[in-house]
């Protein structure tokens, strides 16, 4: 053999070599799981109660504008958009503050508003994005300038009736930022 077929055959088998430990340390590196649909539907029921915890897999976090609405008083707002990889049918269920959504790749929470009638003030909580991911559900809110004093009214969120009031209210409306 010659030294130049040694030094073919050399760099060949390295190539080779190299290429079936890539294939090697891909197929055998743990995966994660993906979550499933149930966990994710716990996940939306302990959302929709405003109650803080962590997360059973870190989230992506998407921050989309909305529009708020109070009887005839427009406030820009914010939704936030929970995502995760799950195989799962396609899926929609409305939790009130939180709506649980999937399609056959990924499941999720999307953000609706929570509202909190107190009889004399009406307490008015829409999300924001805290972060690109979350590990903990925690809640930060903030009260906006905004405060009216309103009778007989309706709170309209991206277009859709969320809740409707008579008789007088004070309303305050909240930033809250979704983050952990």
């Amino acid at each position: 053999m010659t030294p130049y077929n040694v030094v073919v055959l050399t760099v060949a088998s390295a190539i080779v070599a190299g290429i079936l430990l890539a294939f090697a340390f891909y197929t055998l590196k743990p995966h994660e799981a993906p979550l499933s649909f149930d966990t994710i539907r716990e996940v939306a029921l302990a959302a929709s109660e405003m109650r803080e915890f962590r997360l059973p897999k870190p989230a992506i976090v998407e921050g989309f504008t909305a529009g708020l609405r109070i009887g005839e008083v427009r406030i820009p707002a914010t939704r936030v958009q929970l995502t995760w990889e799950c195989p799962s049918p396609v899926y929609v269920e409305n939790y009130g503050s939180w709506i649980l959504w999937s399609n056959l790749t990924h499941a999720g929470l999307n953000s609706s508003v929570y509202v909190k009638d107190e009889e004399s003030i009406l307490r008015i909580y829409f999300f924001a994005k805290g972060g690109d991911r979350v590990f903990r559900l925690d809640y930060r809110a903030t009260e906006l300038v905004f405060e009216a004093v309103l009778a007989d009214s309706t709170v309209f969120f991206d277009g859709a009736q969320v809740y409707s009031f008579s008789g007088w209210r004070e309303v305050k409306v909240y930033r809250v930022r979704v983050g952990g």
